[in-house]
């Protein structure tokens, strides 16, 4: 029988770096993370507020990237969760947040990775080489300016990011504090076989393969910023380390009403019209566009185009950047993963109950 270890810190850590997601990724965040019919939205902006004083300097660790997600969470959480399991939390972090040349190696090799590491290391000692890399990529300016300014003095800002997250984990751990009371809820209600189910039918994603039955520890840490988490974060040997957000049964509830495929919700949604189908086209074919692109192939008006672009936005399948006024939209693969994802508990005969 499987033993169950409520555990503190990767509820915390986990809640720290969505805090910083949250704050760069704003339309990225609503459109995922929150729950519809719920004070989520509201949730999440009150967060926002009361972090406002975040640096924008700090936008590259957190900005997200279709195809190759967060610098911060792939550098600095996903590579050390082996760690989780004996105690590694906020100041392991920080004190390898401070090897700033590891950092700014990192930094370049995530945001550039086509580049060999001779040109990365020459940009990184070089701040005119550098220039010329940021300025011919194709990222927004709000984002390229944050990267020149980073290796201006990389010291400096690493030096404040450590600071910053140590004091905006204190911050953390007192909304933790806060809701005791729902944490100690969801440990007390805990259900493995239920968890099986809800993993079964896809209401639970798993970001690896494995067979619950072969670990015989089920750690559970409760997350009270990102209330409706509810995934599987890494399995270790006969451990297996399950997030659940104070608010994840209401999250199970609200896929319970979709039919527990939400993804196909939106799928359905999006591509309810047929011009949307055609739009997603050329979407693939350009690599991006915006509302003049729209305008000018179907000949709508600039209401229309930013109708459908807008409606597809909001349902996943685009991402967007803003170059001056202009807004590009990119196809999100990630949509498209966890749209496939769903609709793979159709391909068998396996009857769920």
């Amino acid at each position: 029988m499987e033993k169950r270890k409520f555990i503190r810190e990767p509820g915390v850590v986990y809640d720290l770096q969505f805090l910083y997601t949250l704050f760069f990724n704003q339309s990225y965040s609503f459109t995922n993370f929150a729950v519809e019919d719920t004070d989520d939205k509201d949730f999440f902006m009150s967060l926002i507020l009361e972090n406002k004083d975040i640096s924008k300097s700090f936008l590259p660790f957190f900005k997200r990237v279709n195809d190759r997600g967060i610098f911060f969470s792939k550098y600095y959480f996903d590579k050390y969760e082996k760690e989780i399991f004996n105690g590694f939390g906020v100041s392991d972090i920080c004190r390898l947040v401070l090897d700033v040349d590891s950092f700014a190696s990192n930094l370049l090799g995530h945001y550039f990775p086509g580049e060999s590491r001779e040109t990365l290391e020459k940009c990184r000692k070089s701040l005119p080489d550098l220039c010329r890399l940021v300025h011919a990529s194709d990222y927004d300016d709000t984002l390229k300016s944050e990267l020149i300014n980073f290796f201006v003095d990389p010291n400096e800002v690493v030096f404040r990011f450590s600071r910053d997250l140590s004091e905006r984990y204190e911050w953390v751990k007192n909304q933790h504090r806060s809701v005791y009371e729902s944490i100690v809820s969801v440990q007390d209600s805990f259900d493995l076989e239920r968890l099986k189910r809800d993993i079964e039918l896809g209401r639970i994603r798993l970001n690896m393969d494995l067979d619950l039955g072969s670990f015989s520890t089920i750690c559970i840490s409760v997350c009270a910023l990102y209330r409706g988490c509810a995934t599987v974060c890494r399995g270790e040997d006969s451990e297996l380390l399950l997030m659940l957000g104070v608010q994840y049964e209401k999250y199970l509830r609200y896929l319970d009403e979709k039919g527990a495929e939400p993804f196909i919700h939106y799928f359905s949604t999006a591509f309810s019209d047929d011009t949307r189908i055609r739009i997603l086209n050329i979407a693939k074919q350009q690599g991006e566009i915006t509302v003049k692109d729209i305008e000018a192939i179907f000949g709508f008006t600039g209401t229309n185009a930013y109708y459908h672009l807008n409606i597809m936005q909001k349902c996943g399948v685009f991402t967007i950047r803003t170059l001056g006024k202009t807004v590009y939209y990119r196809i999100n693969p990630e949509f498209f993963e966890n749209t496939a994802h769903s609709m793979k508990r159709f391909m068998s005969d396996k009857k769920v109950v």
